[in-house]
């Protein structure tokens, strides 16, 4: 599989995956489990993804709570 079609896989599974959201959020799902997330962050492995989320929003990560 070549990049082109490794973004095109990724387009498309991101596409269903905003759709999905968007259904639950039309069900009222919001209403029951609270807001959504609306970010999303992608990198590679040890990239420092969870850090990043850990400083932006102050709650420490899964990994940070059980060590």
């Amino acid at each position: 599989m070549d990049l082109t079609d490794e973004y095109s896989t990724f387009t498309e599974n991101t596409r269903v995956l905003n759709d999905t959201i968007n259904k639950l959020r039309e069900c009222g799902s919001e209403a029951i489990l609270g807001e959504m997330p609306k970010i999303a962050v992608i990198g590679n492995q040890s990239a420092g993804k969870s850090s990043l989320i850990e400083a932006m929003s102050g709650v420490p990560s899964f990994l940070s709570a059980i060590v």
